[in-house]
């Protein structure tokens, strides 16, 4: 059984989830192409309790590269509960839910 991860390549954007148009992506696609975009730093919390902070590196429908001090983590779409950005937002005030 192989599998191949092209996540980790530098410069590596194919995804079909996270580069479709702003019109066939759920506001948590939306929410993570900004965080991935920006490099943000990331808080998540997961189901169990357990807290991530770092920043979205790639995601799909089922998972999410995280990354945290040069350590990636491959975090189950289905473990997180809740995820916000840290820290202060851009100065031009845009919202990541409002689209470019």
């Amino acid at each position: 059984m192989g599998y191949s991860i092209n996540l980790l390549r530098d410069g590596a954007k194919e995804n079909p989830v996270l580069d479709s148009t702003a019109d066939q992506q759920t506001l948590v696609d939306r929410f993570l192409v900004d965080m991935r975009d920006s490099q943000a730093t990331v808080s998540i919390y997961l189901v169990s309790g357990y807290q991530l902070k770092g920043e979205v590196v790639q995601a799909d429908s089922d998972a999410i590269l995280f990354k945290h001090r040069g350590v990636h983590q491959l975090v189950m779409r289905s473990a997180v509960a809740t995820m916000y950005p840290v820290g202060q937002r851009g100065q031009d005030g845009a919202e990541w839910w409002r689209g470019a």
